[in-house]
Order: structure tokens, then C-alpha cells, then sequence
């Protein structure tokens, strides 16, 4: 199968750790392909109608270009940003969840997404400790959950050309491509799934977004990314919990501290229900 990695060129070092990553956890029938994201300046020079920013508007159409280089080819593909983390399991894992979703009607299955809301978290969390110490994994529907993110998913074979035919759809571009990923789902008109304990993860490149710089939403994506590597199947806690130390203590208020302590009395793998 094709892994297609977009990825600017002005950041070559974001394609170079994706490569090496790669090629360390290597997998027979894999094989990566790279291809040169739109930058903001090509989308400026083009004029490119719509409210996003010109970053955002470059990741839309980046992601269409993958898609229109897939297109051609009778296979499902994976298409991944240059911030994703690749497992020694991955490839297995993907292989795995293609086989359980080969009699279901799917056409996209994500390795990994944003999950913005704490019940979701909560619920996630919990799933993921009976599924780790099963040994097994499952596919969530995503149209059931909270979910944002287009860091790496897979594309059904089938299902190429009816997504870049609803993707034309959304011109001019107003909202962001993962947004219009979810709205797809959310109405139906795509089937999505997640690959859960999820299939990859994040390099240290995501803690550092091209497109997502706004100082206001700084905490909730260290929060989020935070989640998405310690629900991951790899995980590596000391990795997961790097950038929450970074936040300042006084963004704690009293009340939160303490019902951050009953959800940990009540999660630990030490509690026994009455």
C-alpha cells in the first residue's frame, strides 16, 4: 500500500524525520511517497477565494492534491501530515483493521483525530485500558464522537473520486479540511471510522503547527495532543505528559484540582467499585 506524505517544502526537516521514521518501522507492501504541500505563498499568488487563513487554505488543497494523486491507483491509501509518528505496529495494526472492515461500507479510517471533549476523553480512556490488556483494538464509528484532525487516514479505494467530488463542493474555502472531513460524516455523506487504541501518533513537528498559531488556543492543543499520544497504542507517558509541565500551575483553579483528583481516584487501575 501507498503512504503519500504531504509536506512543505521549506521544511525539510518535517520530511526527513517522517522518512526515517518509515524506514525504521518499515512493513513489506508499504511504501512511501512524498509530495510537496501547496504553501501559503502558492495560495496568496492564486488568490484563492475563501475566509481561511492562506496556511489553512494551503492544507485544504494539499489534501486534494493527495487525493488526486492517489486516484489512479486500485488501492486503498494512507495519506499522512509531515507531524505524524509511525509505531512498530502500525503497519500490522492498519493491515489488521482493514480486514475487520472489509465487509463494511467505510471511506475513511483514521488512525488518529482530535477529541475535544472531556466525556469523550473519559470514555476513550476507559475502552482503551480493557482493549490494551485484551491485546485488541476496534474501529469507532466517528459519526458517534466528537472528533476533528486530518493527521493520517485512509482513503477507500472505492471511495477517492466521490471524495474529491464532494470536496469541489466547498468552494470557496471557509472551513478548515478536517471541519469539512467531520461535517461529511456528521451528515452521512462519508462513512468515517477511527483505528482505536489509534495506529499512529505525533512527532514533536505537531507541537509546533504551521497552521494553528493563535496564542488563545495554545493550551487546549498541548491538552489535546496530549490525549491523542496517551491513548495511542505506543504510547510513551513521559512523551504524553512533556508539554502539560509546561503549562503554569495558576491556570489550575481550586475546584478543577480537586475534581481532577476524583476522576483519578475513579480511572486508576487501583479502584474497586463498592
Amino acid at each position: 500500500m501507498k503512504c503519500i506524505l504531504i509536506t512543505l517544502e521549506s521544511q525539510p526537516a518535517r520530511r526527513e524525520q517522517v522518512e526515517a521514521n518509515f524506514r525504521s518501522v518499515g512493513h513489506a507492501g508499504w511504501e512511501l511517497t512524498c509530495m510537496p504541500a501547496v504553501d501559503a505563498g502558492q495560495v496568496v499568488k492564486s488568490a484563492v477565494a475563501g475566509r481561511l487563513s492562506p496556511s489553512e487554505k494551503g492544507c485544504f488543497l494539499s489534501h486534494m492534491v493527495a487525493l488526486q494523486l492517489s486516484h489512479p491507483s486500485p488501492e486503498h491509501n494512507l495519506i499522512v501530515e509531515d507531524d505524524v509518528l509511525l509505531g512498530e505496529k502500525t503497519f500490522s495494526t492498519i493491515d489488521a483493521a482493514l480486514n475487520l472492515a472489509a465487509n463494511s461500507e467505510w471511506d475513511l479510517l483514521f488512525t488518529d483525530v482530535v477529541v475535544p471533549d472531556a466525556r469523550t476523553m473519559i470514555s476513550l480512556y476507559a475502552s482503551r485500558k480493557q482493549l490494551i490488556a485484551r491485546q485488541e483494538f476496534k474501529l469507532v464509528p466517528l459519526k458517534s464522537i466528537p472528533f476533528a484532525g486530518s493527521t493520517a487516514y485512509l482513503v477507500n479505494a472505492r471511495s477517492k473520486e466521490k471524495l474529491l467530488k464532494l470536496l469541489t463542493e466547498h468552494a470557496p474555502l471557509d472551513m478548515p479540511y478536517d471541519l469539512v472531513l467531520r461535517k461529511l460524516v456528521y451528515q452521512s455523506r462519508l462513512s468515517g471510522f477511527v483505528i482505536f487504541p489509534f495506529a499512529t501518533s505525533l512527532s514533536a513537528f505537531a507541537d509546533a503547527s504551521q497552521i494553528q498559531g493563535n496564542e488563545n488556543t495554545k493550551i487546549a492543543d498541548m491538552a489535546w495532543n496530549a490525549f491523542r499520544r496517551l491513548v495511542w497504542a505506543e504510547r510513551s507517558l513521559p512523551e504524553a505528559t512533556a508539554n502539560l509541565d509546561r503549562i503554569s500551575s495558576d491556570f489550575f483553579d481550586p475546584e478543577c484540582r480537586v475534581f481532577a483528583r476524583i476522576l483519578s481516584c475513579l480511572l486508576s487501575a487501583n479502584f474497586q467499585p463498592k
